[in-house]
């Protein structure tokens, strides 16, 4: 596996057209009351392992808080399409389990002219 930001190549096993560039980026945003933090070293790694975790468990509301801060740690790195893209994600499991985040998180992706 190789070390998130080594190069920028990207993760054993990860999916080719996920963005990549969380790596490195350190970030702390208060998000709906949760302070999310963002290591710069390891983050990536223990992120896609959370985030695969909770889709294998079906856990779709912790996939609203893990997907937002993998959103931050785009958005930190200066790529903005990253971070809609995690955002998106973000938003569909926030309306489908009716989490309070979801107008947050719209609101993200409104200012960012993703979302009317």
């Amino acid at each position: 596996m190789t070390k998130p930001g080594a190069g920028g190549e990207p993760l054993s096993g990860s999916h080719p057209d996920q963005p990549r560039e969380f790596a490195g980026a350190s970030a702390n945003r208060d998000f709906a009351g949760e302070r999310l933090t963002v290591d710069p070293e390891g983050a990536r790694v223990d992120l896609d392992a959370a985030l695969i975790a909770a889709h294998e468990a079906r856990d779709w509301q912790q996939l609203v808080g893990l997907y937002a801060r993998a959103a931050d740690g785009s958005e930190a790195a200066g790529n903005i399409d990253a971070a809609c893209f995690y955002l998106t994600h973000a938003y569909v499991f926030a309306l489908q389990t009716g989490d309070g985040r979801a107008p947050a998180l719209h609101a993200r992706l409104k200012e960012r002219g993703r979302e009317e």
